[in-house]
């Protein structure tokens, strides 16, 4: 069985302008399980490898209004991240409720690279 990294990117000509005061949004990311190296038309969004500019914090949140029942866990093992967890009805909404995980160390205001030059 062969290790493979998890990596988020977004496919798109690559934009060299460069706007701290801009963020990416990652409407348009793509989850993808990878053993090379991204395409030079890549943007890499987030690794878990300890890439100085795509490796980053992150933190699961569990359903934590309504009664939420749902449970979750992240973690990083080599350079796999690992988010699971069991998503369940709210009792009395006969709902579902959500488990998420977030990015947590953004300093700048900025997490991720700008994708606005991105298309579907």
């Amino acid at each position: 069985l062969k290790d493979v990294g998890f990596v988020l990117f977004a496919h798109c000509a690559i934009d060299h302008s460069d706007n701290p005061k801009t963020m990416g949004v990652m409407g348009f990311a793509t989850a993808c399980l990878s053993c090379g190296v991204a395409a030079a038309a890549d943007i890499v969004l987030a690794t878990f490898d300890g890439a100085p500019l795509t490796t980053h914090t992150w933190e699961q949140k569990n359903d934590p209004v309504m009664g939420g029942e749902s449970v979750g866990t992240f973690s990083v093992v080599g350079a796999l991240g690992i988010f699971d967890g069991q998503v369940v009805d709210v009792p009395f909404l006969a709902a579902p409720g959500f488990i998420k995980v977030d990015v947590v160390d953004s300093t700048s205001g900025r997490i991720f690279p700008d994708i606005s030059s991105c298309s579907a």
